[in-house]
C-alpha cells in the first residue's frame, strides 16, 4: 500500500468514513503491510453497528489479517475484538 493510500485511508478513518476506508483497504489487500493493518485496526470503529454495514468486506479483511502478529498490545487486542465482532459473539 503506498504512502498516499495510507494517508487517504487515515483521512477517511479520522472523518468517520469507514466504508471508504474499508474499500481502500480492500483495493490494496494483496499488497497490504503491517503498518496499514495497524492504521486500519486503530482507526476503525469497533462496534457491531459500524461493522455490519460492510460485513462481507470485513470478513475478507479479517481472513487476510488473522495470521498477522502485532508487536503492539493495543493493536493485538483490537484485532481480537475486530475478529470477535465480525464472526459473532462479541458485544461492544
Amino acid at each position: 500500500m503506498t504512502w498516499d493510500d495510507k494517508v487517504e485511508m487515515a483521512q477517511h478513518l479520522n472523518n468517520h468514513e469507514y466504508t471508504e476506508a474499508t474499500n481502500l483497504f480492500l483495493r490494496n489487500i494483496e499488497i497490504i503491510d503491517d503498518q496499514a493493518i495497524d492504521m486500519f485496526i486503530s482507526g476503525i470503529e469497533l462496534t457491531k453497528e459500524c461493522l455490519l454495514k460492510d460485513i462481507d468486506s470485513h470478513k475478507i479483511i479479517a481472513e487476510k489479517i488473522k495470521a498477522k502478529k502485532s508487536d503492539s498490545f493495543r493493536t493485538a487486542l483490537r484485532m481480537a475484538l475486530y475478529e470477535k465482532l465480525i464472526y459473532g459473539g462479541g458485544e461492544q
